[in-house]
């Protein structure tokens, strides 16, 4: 029963961490994951808990866990086959649970060895021979599963502690040293992974997603941003604005299931799966707190998008760089339109020119764009 640990239970704690040491000693996987798995259901019992006394046995957990669980991750950074990878995702979903809202007594020296953990698996190159063949399950491989739960992890401390005058009272120094070591350190990692696509490497949605919702965080960082900064047109120009293309499969759904395609575009927990939702909030940030720096460069590079593709031969237009353009124009409408930015005046001609003759395309999808720009 949840409500009988710890009281009734006593010797779980001390069972679970044996069988884990016992396992990795000789090395029978199920039994170590089976043991984790078990552990990562009692974390999830406490982790929400809003007081120090509800927390308690989390705090016990981390205590007498944390230090078997680092030293048995560190011997497995450099490893790759399937069994390893279920480990170490239950590994970093247990971390997960036990720091997502709060550090329960931990600190920064505590964390130093499992940031520095993080970012190996972050960085690890993943082997094209050992990942399955299609992108369905691509998406499902557990090394990329243990990708998404790194930078989640990431991801979530970043948002929490990534600005010391925002953070929690108490932990003003825990964020000013994560913010200025382990963000930075970080950013290399992420900034590597979004470029596999530009390389004709796989990389999956989620963890495109959430690499994006990090980046987010970090433009508005003075660390971060100053690093980031020499990068942005190629975060600009070769990652998000290629997110923001249509992919074959959404081509496919709308001119055989128009209605699936629409419910796709509408389906509000896209928000937590799709990259494309995270590059165009990436890109909205950028025009927001950087405005002297992306602003003018972005509005140029699109327009030319657009010219290039209405003064083209029809049959040689790119259909989906043109849609990405419309749509980052469409949804940066409310910059566009303030007088101060000396961009509202060449809207009409923008629309004449580019838009509205959108609505002869042959190409449904362009049609479709056509009626989201006038709407």
């Amino acid at each position: 029963s949840i409500s009988e640990y710890p009281h009734s239970w006593p010797e779980l704690l001390p069972s679970l961490l044996n069988n884990i040491r016992v396992g990795g000693s000789n090395g029978d996987a199920t039994r170590v994951y089976g043991s984790l798995y078990a552990l990562r259901k009692l974390c999830k019992r406490f982790e929400y808990k809003p007081t120090p006394e509800g927390r308690a046995p989390l705090v016990q957990i981390v205590k007498e866990g944390f230090p078997l669980l680092r030293e048995m991750l560190g011997t497995l950074l450099h490893q790759d086959g399937e069994d390893v990878g279920m480990i170490v995702k239950q590994t970093i979903k247990v971390f997960w649970s036990c720091t997502q809202f709060n550090l329960n007594t931990l600190t920064f020296e505590d964390l130093r060895p499992w940031f520095n953990m993080l970012h190996s698996l972050m960085a690890k190159k993943l082997p094209a021979e050992s990942m399955p063949q299609g992108d369905d399950e691509r998406e499902k491989w557990v090394w990329w599963k243990v990708k998404k739960w790194t930078i989640q992890i990431m991801t979530r401390l970043y948002s929490r502690y990534g600005n010391p005058k925002a953070t929690e009272a108490g932990l003003e120094s825990f964020a000013t040293q994560f913010s200025t070591t382990v963000a930075p350190t970080f950013l290399e990692a992420v900034c590597g992974t979004l470029a596999l696509r530009s390389q004709n490497e796989f990389c999956s949605d989620r963890v495109m997603m959430l690499c994006l919702s990090f980046l987010d965080t970090a433009i508005e960082q003075k660390a971060t941003y100053k690093l980031l900064k020499p990068h942005l047109d190629f975060l600009l120009y070769n990652v998000c604005y290629n997110v923001l293309k249509l992919k074959q499969s959404d081509i496919e759904a709308f001119e055989n299931d128009p209605h699936e395609y629409i419910a796709r575009q509408n389906d509000l927990m896209s928000e937590f799966v799709d990259p494309s939702m995270a590059a165009m909030q990436l890109i909205e940030d950028l025009m927001k707190y950087r405005t002297s720096t992306v602003a003018a460069p972005l509005v140029t590079f699109l327009v030319t998008i657009l010219n290039n593709y209405t003064n083209a031969p029809p049959q040689t237009r790119d259909h989906l760089g043109f849609d990405a353009a419309l749509h980052i124009l469409g949804c940066l409408q409310a910059f566009l339109k303030k007088k101060k930015n000396n961009y509202v005046d060449s809207l009409p001609g923008l629309m004449i020119q580019h838009v509205l003759p959108c609505f002869n395309s042959s190409v449904g999808f362009i049609r479709r764009r056509a009626c989201w720009m006038t709407t």
